[in-house]
């Protein structure tokens, strides 16, 4: 009964460590947001709110960094930006 209750013990203790180490790994992640306008512009201040909405929700668990337009790429190259990982997210609009 010994070597039950032991080996119980050891397999909660490994697992709390396994969990202690699963969590320290998980560092804040930030996104890189490119837009299509100036960061001064009303949109980019809806989307900025957005991402404080983001930090807030997930207890600065995630970031999102906006970049103003032209920043990494031009603006019509955003798309294809976020589709080879260049930037992690794009704020723009092809309606027009």
């Amino acid at each position: 009964m010994n070597k039950i209750i032991r080996s119980f013990i050891s397999s909660v203790a490994v697992a709390a460590a396994s969990l202690m180490i699963a969590n320290s790994a998980m560092a804040a992640k930030t996104l890189k947001i490119q837009l299509a306008v100036p960061t001064s512009s009303d949109e980019a201040k809806i989307v900025q709110d957005f991402a404080d909405d983001v930090a807030n929700l997930t207890q600065g668990e995630v970031k999102l960094e906006l970049l103003p337009a032209g920043a990494v790429v031009g603006v019509s190259d955003i798309i294809d930006a976020v589709d080879s990982g260049l930037v992690d997210g794009g704020f723009a609009w092809t309606h027009y």
